[in-house]
């Protein structure tokens, strides 16, 4: 999320969260925003510490901000935004009964 104007300018979804999942989000929003330089606020998860995901931010010229251990105020605009695209896309959806991909189709609008 660009904190700049609230816009969604990466997104990558898969079965887990490992740090390849972080890699394709992160590459997508540079991808989207022909981006370099910019800020990346992360929690302090394995996958966001681990040498493959800062190798790729060195290599877009990132830098890379975290939160203190134990502070989560600092992410709760990121949780906003899933809580709510919880609410409005996967709590009406019986995703159960859905492959990822289908599932990732009706999330992305392209269904």
């Amino acid at each position: 999320m660009d904190c700049y104007n609230g816009e969604i300018v990466g997104l990558a979804m898969d079965d887990n969260m490992k740090k390849g999942l972080c890699i394709k989000a992160f590459e997508s929003a540079c991808r989207s925003q022909s981006a370099v330089g910019m800020i990346l606020h992360s929690d302090r998860g394995s996958q966001f510490t681990s040498a493959a995901f800062r190798n790729v931010l060195a290599r877009h010229g990132a830098i890379q901000s975290m939160n203190g251990t134990g502070c989560c105020y600092d992410n709760a605009r990121m949780e906003s935004f899933f809580a709510t695209l919880k609410k409005e896309k996967l709590y009406k959806i019986k995703t159960e009964q859905l492959s990822m991909a289908q599932v990732k189709a009706l999330c992305s609008g392209t269904s």
